[in-house]
């Protein structure tokens, strides 16, 4: 019969003391692997919630100041303060208008229209550097080209010239723009992206039109606002390190850029979001549809693959609770998360991204220091288990060889075996006594 492999004592504590430390080890950081992953998972839908949120106030505010001053031009025009019947009362206009443009530095420009043609514009512009600042053009199609006329500005409005329409808008007529053909009456309406007629830009215009209860006339009063100018509020805004937030059309095209180190200036960012025809220098009209980038032709793979796991629609049953998501980009793991903006008659989706890497840190710095204090408890633990092995084993051993010993017949020496465990102490005693008994026996024998 085969004889059934044996170990140690010494050998078998070792072995099932250190199996039993391991799996403590594995288990307790598997724990702490699953409490990190956990960990990341919370704070990166906290910090997405909280991005996303922040960002809406401030959208509401950014958005909420320009219906502001809608509301605020109707009430005015509808005391009487806004009626225009002469060149005399265009210093009057921009008394009232010009603060407020100063104030709201989003707002490029803003118009004053009634329904028989008239159009009052004012428009900061650029083009005058140091020479003047603001431009002024007033139409009134109904009594021809030649009431109407041009007028620039300094930044104190001290005037710096006065010029007749231009040719190529003696024909113009306000009732055909479509801040004024789209908006229904008496609600404040925002339009789709479209190329603003002067700068070529692409922007969105809010309007208010309305039937004066007194004369019937049809009026409106709109505010320019340039994406270019929302781009550069939302490249401002950083919920981490490395993270983004932006804005999307409900067609999927961005309205308002992620920071990027490609758009760093306004300059650029202007860039960004020009016509693509007049950058080619083929020209646009007025009112043409803006043609927006999407995040897949800016080249913003991790934008992209965030929009491309939110179905962006218009419905307006769609909660307005955040949604989070785990996506991989450029080969790293990134969370994301939309939450649906309401402007009026359109919807909006703030979006916002950051990398994993940015929550890794602390779960990282946690993680490697359960693991230090794991390996510091195995190697303790390794020594306290070798010490014991040897202390449990050695009076063992030492009464095995006595009893190779007996079995030998070899009763000369009679090693004392010490111990402190009670077992083995009485083990010992017995087999000096049977150590004892034999001498005796064999000295008669």
């Amino acid at each position: 019969m085969k004889k059934s492999s044996t170990v140690s004592i010494r050998t078998s504590l070792l072995r099932n003391l250190l199996v039993l430390l391991l799996s403590v080890s594995i288990t307790i950081l598997a724990v702490t692997i699953w409490g990190a992953r956990r960990t990341v998972r919370v704070l990166s839908e906290r910090l997405i919630e909280q991005s996303a949120q922040r960002a809406d106030e401030s959208m509401r505010n950014f958005f909420g100041s320009i219906e502001g001053l809608v509301l605020a031009s109707r009430d005015w025009w509808n005391s009487g303060l806004l009626d225009y019947e002469g060149r005399e009362d265009l210093e009057q206009f921009n008394a009232v208008f010009v603060p407020l443009l100063n104030e709201h530095r989003q707002v490029t420009s803003m118009m004053v229209v009634h329904d028989e043609g008239f159009e009052y514009l004012l428009f900061r512009d650029l083009r005058g550097g140091e020479d003047y600042e603001w431009y002024n053009r007033v139409v009134w199609a109904d009594q021809g080209p030649d009431a109407g006329y041009e007028a620039l500005w300094t930044d104190d409005l001290e005037p710096y010239r006065t010029n007749p329409l231009p040719e190529d808008v003696r024909d113009y007529d306000p009732r055909k723009r479509n801040y004024y053909t789209e908006p229904p009456l008496n609600e404040i309406f925002w339009t789709n992206p479209y190329y603003f007629f002067i700068t070529k830009d692409a922007g969105l215009t809010a309007t208010l039109k309305w039937k004066d209860e007194k004369t019937g006339r049809t009026r409106l009063v709109a505010f320019d606002l340039l994406l270019m100018d929302l781009s550069r509020f939302t490249a401002r805004l950083r919920p981490s390190p490395h993270g983004k937030v932006f804005v999307l059309h409900s067609d999927g095209s961005i309205l308002g850029l992620p920071a990027d180190e490609r758009w760093s200036d306004p300059d650029e960012i202007r860039e960004r979001l020009r016509n693509p025809a007049e950058r080619e220098g083929a020209g646009t009209k007025a009112d043409d549809a803006a043609t927006l980038l999407t995040p897949t032709e800016l080249d913003l793979d991790n934008v992209a693959k965030a929009a491309s796991l939110l179905k962006i629609g218009n419905s307006s049953d769609v909660d307005h609770e955040t949604r989070h998501f785990r996506f991989k980009s450029g080969g790293e793991y990134w969370w994301g998360g939309f939450r649906p903006f309401d402007l009026r008659n359109q919807r909006l989706w703030i979006g916002v991204v950051v990398p994993e890497r940015d929550f890794l840190g602390p779960a990282i710095q946690q993680r490697n220091l359960v693991l230090l204090i794991c390996a510091i408890a195995l190697v303790v633990a390794t020594l306290m288990v070798v010490i014991l092995a040897r202390r449990y084993s050695e009076p063992l051993e030492q009464l095995a060889a006595k009893s190779d010993r007996i079995r030998h017949l070899d009763l000369s020496e009679d090693i004392p075996v010490h111990s402190s465990l009670t077992e083995v102490s009485q083990l010992a005693d017995a087999h000096a006594q049977m150590t004892s008994a034999l001498d005796s026996f064999s000295r008669y024998v």
